[in-house]
């Protein structure tokens, strides 16, 4: 049975990709009744969602406006005021095919997923030499944003039902790697993967996007903030790695890349550290 589907989308700082994200959402073949998108952005995101003119008026186009706290708190406001029986969260750098919410969210109406995330996720902007370098310093193939021997079943998700949601306490405000915080408050309760949901995700495409995101993750709990890693991620050590690497995969620019991310991991262990905050 079709259910109403709520898209909810934490935005900082995304006045490059937010037009493509809701454009791509906007035609979309299975429709949702909202998208909401909640804004704490310091750059003019907020004047180019104001000024957004949504292709189809039959989707309400809610926006609020709040205090940069990072994507949790941004993702339980949006949830907050969502009236979707199933609740949709996307990232602001994000564009779909016109059958993402189609698939995504059909595992959960035939009942057999309480939640579910894609394993078809690309990266957007392949072409762009930060991008690359992004991928290749993550260890994937440049077109790729999820691995092809991912599992089938996660704690991870992009749609979940609403109820379920509000069976916890929502996204835990720990800065980078939120988004593995909802469903392990619940016993036993996964995603699964749903086929044939296929989106498109946005590399950093410049040095200075490289560095704060780097310094974001940096700060996250996935991270070890120990003195070991402030060595690993020191100077020497970044142009070790930054000359062997960019000679092995023959993209000189790596070694520019390699110092600036290694740098901004670096600031990011030290800030956290320090106790500072922990939101890009």
């Amino acid at each position: 049975m079709e259910q109403k589907i709520s898209v909810i989308i934490p935005v900082f700082n995304e006045e490059k990709y937010i037009e493509f994200c809701l454009d791509t959402l906007f035609t979309q073949t299975r429709k949702p009744l909202e998208i909401i998108v909640v804004d704490d952005s310091t750059d003019n995101t907020w004047r180019i969602l104001s000024l957004y003119k949504p292709s189809d008026k039959k989707i309400a186009y809610h926006i609020f406006r709040t205090e940069h706290k990072g994507p949790a708190p941004a993702r339980n406001l949006g949830a907050k005021k969502a009236i979707g029986d199933i609740l949709v969260f996307v990232d602001g750098d994000m564009k779909f095919h016109r059958d993402y919410l189609k698939y995504l969210v059909a595992p959960i109406e035939k009942g057999r997923a309480i939640a579910t995330f894609t394993k078809e996720e690309y990266v957007a902007n392949p072409e762009n030499v930060w991008s690359r370098c992004w991928s290749i310093n993550s260890y994937m193939p440049i077109h790729l944003r999820v691995r092809p021997e991912r599992s089938d079943t996660d704690t991870n998700f992009r749609a979940i039902r609403r109820d379920v949601f509000f069976k916890t306490k929502g996204y835990k405000d720990v800065g980078y790697g939120e988004d593995s915080t909802v469903l392990v408050q619940l016993k036993g309760a996964i995603a699964i993967a749903a086929k044939n949901a296929i989106c498109y995700h946005y590399n950093p495409s410049s040095l200075s996007e490289v560095f704060f995101s780097a310094r974001w993750v940096a700060k996250g709990p996935l991270v070890s903030h120990t003195l070991l890693s402030i060595i690993i991620y020191s100077f020497p050590n970044s142009l070790r790695k930054g000359i062997r690497d960019s000679m092995y995969h023959k993209t000189p620019a790596y070694l520019l890349f390699k110092i600036v991310f290694d740098f901004a991991f670096f600031v990011g262990i030290i800030e956290r550290i320090l106790g500072r905050s922990y939101v890009k």
